[in-house]
C-alpha cells in the first residue's frame, strides 16, 4: 500500500506518495534499457522496445502524478470550506448562548 504522511497533522488531509512498486518499476525498465545497450546484446528492435514500455510507464506516471496533485487540491478546497462552515456554526451557537 502507498505510504500515506499528514501534510499537516491538525487538518487531517493526507498526502499518498506515489507506491514504491510504480518507482521499481521504473527503475527496473532503465536498467533494463541500459544493460541491453552496454552489452550490445540486445537488437535494436528490443532496445527500441525497452524505451518505449519506459516512455509508456513515464507517462502513466505523470497522469497519475497530475491526478493526484488535482486530488490533493480539490480536498484542500473542501477541507478549506468544511473549517470555514464549521467557525460559522460556532461563532452562531455562540451568539445564541
Amino acid at each position: 500500500p502507498p505510504a500515506a504522511q499528514p501534510e499537516n497533522p491538525d487538518s487531517g488531509v493526507q498526502v499518498v506518495n506515489i507506491a514504491d512498486d510504480d518507482l521499481r518499476q521504473t527503475l527496473d525498465l532503465s536498467v533494463e534499457l541500459l544493460l541491453k545497450g552496454s552489452r550490445g546484446n540486445g537488437s535494436p528492435s528490443e532496445i527500441e522496445r525497452a524505451i518505449a514500455k519506459l516512455r509508456n510507464h513515464r507517462a502513466f506516471l505523470l497522469e497519475r502524478a497530475t491526478t493526484f496533485h488535482e486530488n490533493a487540491e480539490a480536498l484542500k478546497a473542501k477541507a478549506k470550506a468544511l473549517r470555514k462552515e464549521e467557525g460559522r456554526r460556532q461563532s452562531g451557537s455562540r451568539r445564541g448562548e
